[in-house]
């Protein structure tokens, strides 16, 4: 599910078995006050305070003080990134130097007055090694309110409803207030999810296009924990956006979905044979396409535009004016390449969606070969091509990840949605870990056709 909604969005719904406080926590099984700790790394330090009942099963509203002296995560320690110290890898390209963001601006990146308001969801979700048929669905009224005249303090109430396939329970967050404040949730590594303390959002640009991310992903143990859930946000009109959240369930599944937002002036539920404003009647389609949506060549100049690098520690750098030709098609041909080879080594095998002898969950298609020609495997760590796979979603998103956690486990890796809005707008975000696990950085892309 970013900006003022990445606030505190998807992350109920998608990473809410990682959150650090559970609904028995605030049942009061816990203290009112206690220090988390992640992997016996110390966090932050939390308190609940409630008032009022905002729904049957919790007291609310619930609001989270965070100390940011004692956040951990941005010391050096939790991550060996060069992308950490604000210098430009020479893969960033361009002589844009990164400056320090504070922990005020970024704030300001993502809370701008136009995302305050009703917000209407349709949220999918497929198992693309599996089916390309939609596994589960469901509908969502989240609302966003400013609680200071200056925008430095807001809450959100979440609402989900029409739930489909295989969903179990409501999301355990319906009805609850969330209180968010500059002061206790813009922190010096990104914004503090308040359910999840080793979430973050990072803005990556002032369009309001951000991501939702965890801090340290290693499990202790050489591998990577589960569930690992991503939310990708892109804004595309004052009055709608679109998101997608992709990664690896608790099972080690993995999982991408596309999430459809409207602004409306109601909080009402919207009946089922409503008309989404932007997607039309029946919003999303509800089976993956068979193949990619088209972008321009690799060779068009006439696509420019802009890219943002915005670090774990706030370190940022914008450029602008980015050609297409030179940027999205960066380490193509290799991938082309080696996917087309792991191709031919499973040639006469039958196709099956059980694991390979690699570990991965499927073999490559030729979708994963026109994707690497495509340019959507332009962020993979050089020689990693093969360990990843492409996938189409609709309403032009492409998701980009790695082919099981085992493949990545111990290296750096990256997670990738593009949206091919048009024939002459393409946008990417790409999140980076290192090796050891720790967040490095998430990049952001949009390009337009010019004249």
């Amino acid at each position: 599910m970013a900006s003022l909604s990445s606030a505190a969005t998807v992350c109920a719904a998608a990473s809410f078995e990682h959150a650090a406080v559970s609904i028995a926590d605030i049942h009061g099984k816990v203290p009112r006050s206690f220090r988390h700790e992640f992997h016996g790394r110390p966090v932050a330090s939390v308190r609940l305070t409630g008032s009022g009942r905002h729904s049957k099963s919790l007291p609310g509203p619930i609001s989270f003080s965070l100390q940011p002296h004692v956040v951990a995560s941005t010391s050096s320690s939790s991550t060996s990134s060069s992308a950490m110290t604000g210098s430009v890898p020479a893969s960033d390209g361009g002589d844009a130097p990164f400056r320090q963001m504070s922990p005020e601006e970024h704030w300001q990146w993502g809370t701008p007055p136009r995302l305050i308001g009703n917000w209407h969801g349709q949220w999918r979700s497929w198992k693309p090694f599996e089916s390309r048929d939609e596994i589960r669905s469901m509908k969502s009224v989240r609302k966003f309110w400013a609680t200071s005249p200056d925008l430095s303090t807001f809450s959100q109430i979440n609402d989900w409803y029409d739930y489909q396939g295989e969903v179990a329970k409501k999301q355990p967050t319906v009805g609850v207030q969330w209180d968010m404040s500059l002061a206790e949730h813009s922190l010096p590594d990104g914004f503090c999810h308040v359910f999840n303390l080793n979430a973050r959002r990072y803005d990556v640009s002032r369009k309001v296009d951000a991501i939702w991310a965890p801090l340290e992903v290693a499990d202790g143990e050489g591998g990577i924990q589960l569930p690992l859930l991503v939310e990708f946000f892109f804004s595309h009109t004052p009055t709608s956006r679109l998101g997608s959240v992709i990664g690896f369930e608790a099972d080690g599944a993995f999982r991408a979905s596309v999430v459809v937002e409207e602004s409306l002036d109601t909080n009402e539920r919207r009946p089922a044979d409503w008309v989404w404003p932007t997607w039309g009647p029946g919003g999303v389609s509800t089976r993956m396409p068979d193949h990619l949506p088209p972008v321009p060549a690799l060779d068009d100049k006439t696509m420019v535009g802009t890219r943002t690098i915005l670090t774990r520690n706030l370190m940022v750098q914008e450029r602008e004016n980015v050609s297409w030709a030179e940027e999205w098609s960066t380490n193509s041909a290799a991938a082309a390449a080696a996917i087309a080879a792991f191709a031919g080594e499973a040639a006469g095998e039958a196709a099956s969606a059980g694991e390979t002898a690699d570990g991965s969950s499927a073999r490559p298609t030729a979708v994963d070969v026109a994707a690497a020609g495509a340019g959507f495997m332009g962020r993979v760590p050089e020689g990693d091509e093969d360990r990843y796979a492409v996938f189409a979603l609709p309403q032009g998103v492409v998701v980009c990840a790695p082919r099981s956690l085992q493949l990545v486990a111990g290296r750096r890796f990256v997670l990738s949605v593009s949206w091919v809005v048009g024939e002459g707008e393409v946008k990417r975000i790409t999140a980076t870990w290192g090796a050891d696990g720790g967040y490095e950085r998430v990049e952001g892309e949009r390009y337009t056709r010019q004249g």
